[in-house]
């Protein structure tokens, strides 16, 4: 599996891709997302003009932009299909502190959810 930490020029524009699901964060918080089973899903702007900008980056198009009930939910979908749990918490002991954060983020956000995640 492959891991990567792309920074796309400022501390608040990260893509961390895991495998085949690729997950776009402002600050610490994931904003957009591309994974096999969801294609491209991008979240609507409910948090500042900066996070507005990478938002625009990444989906011109604001109509096609989701609220965060739908986001959340691909968000699991794309978690569930495409990272096992374990491979997050390995991550999640990673050295590198912007792995780690992102990774712990995803783990969060698994907790939150109704889903099973695979082993």
């Amino acid at each position: 599996m492959t891991i990567q930490l792309l920074n796309f020029g400022t501390p608040n524009k990260n893509k961390v891709c895991v495998g085949d699901v690729a997950f776009f964060f402002s600050y610490s918080t994931i904003v957009a997302f591309h994974s096999p089973a969801t294609g491209l899903v991008c979240s609507e702007n409910v948090w500042s003009n900066t996070t507005g900008k990478f938002l625009n980056e990444i989906e011109p198009d604001k109509k096609k932009r989701v609220g965060s009930d739908e986001f959340e939910k691909k968000l699991r979908i794309a978690i569930y299909t495409g990272i096992t749990k374990k491979n997050l918490e390995v991550l999640a002991l990673s050295d590198n502190r912007e792995i780690k954060g992102h990774a712990t983020g995803l783990l969060k956000a698994l907790e939150k959810s109704s889903f099973e995640i695979k082993k």
